[in-house]
């Protein structure tokens, strides 16, 4: 009997704990609620973007000082680019884009018949070329040559020349001349 006694009281008490949901609560309680919420949403936002901006710098800071801060020559800043590449089945390719006044550009493609683009296509094609490859001015000849034949799938070995001229509009130039 005793032990019904107990386990009674026990679900007495359980109950009154628990409550029935009825209860009003405290306006000042349910904003304390909500503002302290608040306040660890903010501050959880805050420092996951101070994690972002340290990590972005962190990764910014070692690229630098690697000297591989990787930028499209476009980025850089272009303002002439001459690419003409000759191939060993008697095929040639010449891109051509001035960028100083007037945006000009037009490529020239000899692949058994005489493929001429000019004006806004052409701009396009060699600006998207520009914002792919990663040529700047301390770049070596072999680092440009392979940034522009991986870019337009060419081989090497097909070609009997390849020259470029990029005038960055920094003042800086690259040349690149090569015989096969």
């Amino acid at each position: 009997m005793e032990r019904l006694l107990f386990i009674m009281l026990f679900f007495v008490l359980l109950l009154t704990a628990c409550g029935n949901g009825n209860e009003e609560l405290d306006p000042n309680e349910e904003s304390m609620d909500v503002n302290f919420n608040e306040n660890i949403s903010a501050d959880l936002n805050d420092n996951e973007l101070d994690l972002v901006e340290n990590n972005q710098t962190s990764i910014e800071d070692q690229d630098t000082q690697n000297g591989s801060k990787e930028s499209s020559s476009f980025d850089y800043g272009v303002d002439d680019f001459d690419l003409g590449l000759e191939f060993q089945d008697g095929d040639e390719w010449d891109y051509d884009y001035d960028y100083e006044e007037d945006k000009e550009a037009e490529i020239e493609k000899e692949n058994g018949e005489k493929i001429e683009i000019s004006g806004p296509e052409a701009i396009e094609e060699i600006e998207i070329m520009l914002q792919e490859i990663q040529i700047t001015p301390p770049t070596s000849e072999d680092d440009a040559i392979a940034e522009i034949l991986n870019h337009l799938t060419v081989s090497e070995q097909d070609l009997l020349s390849f020259e470029l001229e990029i005038d960055f509009n920094d003042g800086e130039e690259l040349d690149v001349s090569r015989s096969y």
